[in-house]
């Protein structure tokens, strides 16, 4: 018998408070032969949630501007998956609005089951990702996924670009087309009373949601899918942005965690900053939204100083964001946990 471990783990550094991580990336694996189909390529060990692994050749990128077209490189280890630590996959049906809510949805009925295909780098993310939320009172039954690999470029920009290129201002190739992502729209829970949640499913689209029962079940998502991959996108720019109804994630092409911030301070892009400063201003570690609506490095940096200080936390010795990783990651547990738990002075 030989027992295989996943690594490296996926907390980056921040030791989960609550459980014994290892128990969950761990797969003991029989010397028997591997009736699985899978190409020569394939040479990392797979889970028995694994239904094959094939190398995929170059194909035609879809939404992409250039010509001529772009080209999706090889990929040597594509998996399909069955399922992530025992947590099924469902295609995305639709939403529709719950009665008596303006603001809150559920799934249209239950989608069929999928079993979407992944580099080995997106299924540990997402092993990562069970494993925080069953530890934090959160057991997933199912994830409601609308995709994950897909030879395209960027759609940008959005109800204007089509498929051939026509209108399309996007030049580089998505994650989804490497296999490095996933888009999530919400989750069915094992057991809905434990978590808090008065449904089954909770869906991104209830992020606006008044009275906030569900928004604040996605907020503890969101924080937990962030400590899970590399870069989520999320609802932080609005109802009309494409990913208001459902999380983009991914490893970043398996490199390190996306910088969000620009060296003069303003963010690249806002989901991560604003995502920062609405977890501190729910902990009481700010008091507001800045006037101009720009989360600023350095004024999210206060807000973390703040917290920091307050958890006796050692600070950074440099003001640069990569170096405030660790910090940020506490303050994602902390939201993951739910307010009560971290709350400021």
């Amino acid at each position: 018998m030989e027992r295989l471990s996943f690594q490296p783990l996926p907390f980056g550094g921040i030791e989960c408070p609550t459980c014994e991580h290892e128990a969950f990336l761990d797969w003991v694996v029989p010397d028997l032969p591997d009736p699985r189909v899978k190409s020569p390529s394939c040479v990392t060990p797979m889970p028995d949630e694994i239904v094959s692994c094939k190398q995929v050749g170059r194909d035609t990128a879809d939404y992409c501007k250039s010509r001529p077209a772009i080209k999706c490189d090889p990929i040597p280890e594509l998996w399909t998956v069955k399922t992530v630590l025992g947590v099924d996959f469902e295609k995305h049906p639709g939403f529709k609005r719950v009665p008596g809510t303006t603001r809150r949805y559920k799934p249209d009925g239950r989608g069929v089951v999928m079993e979407p295909k992944m580099v080995p780098a997106l299924y540990n993310s997402l092993a990562a990702f069970v494993t925080i939320t069953n530890s934090m009172g959160l057991p997933i039954k199912t994830i409601i996924s609308a995709g994950t690999h897909y030879c395209r470029c960027w759609k940008r920009p959005e109800k204007v670009c089509q498929s051939d290129g026509t209108g399309c201002t996007s030049v580089g190739l998505s994650n989804h087309a490497t296999g490095h992502a996933i888009d999530i729209t919400g989750v069915r829970w094992r057991d809905p009373a434990r978590t808090g949640s008065s449904q089954d499913a909770t869906v991104e689209k209830s992020w606006n949601d008044d009275p906030p029962e569900q928004a604040a079940m996605v907020v503890r998502l969101n924080a937990a899918l962030r400590l899970s991959f590399k870069n989520v996108f999320d609802y932080s720019r609005g109802l009309d942005d494409s990913h208001s109804w459902h999380f983009h994630c991914d490893t970043n092409n398996g490199g390190g965690f996306v910088n969000h911030w620009k060296s003069n301070g303003k963010p690249k892009d806002p989901c991560e900053p604003y995502f920062i400063w609405g977890a501190l201003k729910r902990l009481e570690y700010v008091a507001r939204t800045p006037a101009n609506k720009e989360v600023t490095w350095d004024k999210a940096r206060a807000g973390l100083t703040a917290f920091a200080t307050k958890r006796s936390l050692a600070l950074p010795t440099t003001n640069d964001p990569p170096a405030w990783r660790p910090i940020i990651e506490k303050l994602l547990w902390c939201t993951v946990q739910g307010p009560p738990n971290c709350k400021g002075p």
